[in-house]
């Protein structure tokens, strides 16, 4: 696998693999070189693959909605003064602070490790109207990663993981 860490350096991703062969990333280490840029250079490098941005989501190790069972393209893109806003196709937005690392294989698309990722979403066949609007929050405090949520149709158990990518379309 190919990771892109600037927009002139390529370099490999070394990946391990946990007991019963359930291979994932590397975790993050104090040797492991954090590649951080600004918003801008986040938004100004992801702009330059926005044509394969495309896949069933995952933030921290939680999908959303079933594995594969839907498909977000990615359709806009948006620099704040210290997040991306990324807008798909279904009036879907991702808010990402802090973000670093993106990652383009394919048409996977992967961020290590922000700050804070927002997702919002109007509940699917519903009018898109603010009170069809819907958010799942993950902030990253010290070691734990604090999930909240304004879904009210079901209890969702909520468990996100700093060993997992922040962000993963594919």
């Amino acid at each position: 696998m190919i990771r892109l860490t600037s927009a002139a350096e390529w370099t490999p991703v070394e990946r391990f693999c946990l007991r019963f062969g359930v291979c994932g990333p590397a975790p993050l280490t104090a040797s492991v070189r954090r590649n951080t840029m600004t918003p801008q250079q986040f938004a100004k490098l992801t702009d330059q693959h926005k044509h394969d941005v495309r896949g069933s989501l995952r933030i921290f190790g939680e999908w959303f909605g079933r594995p594969h069972d839907n498909c977000h393209e990615l359709m806009s893109m948006v620099a704040e003064a210290d997040s991306v806003i990324l807008g798909f196709d279904q009036g879907e937005s991702l808010q990402v602070w802090s973000p670093s690392d993106p990652e383009f294989v394919s048409h996977r698309f992967a961020i290590r490790s922000p700050s804070h990722v927002r997702w919002e979403w109007y509940y699917y066949g519903r009018p898109h109207l603010p009170q069809n609007r819907y958010f799942l929050d993950y902030i990253v405090a010290g070691k734990t990663v604090d999930a909240t949520t304004n879904v009210d149709w079901y209890s969702p158990a909520l468990h996100p993981s700093l060993h997992e990518y922040a962000v993963i379309l594919d």
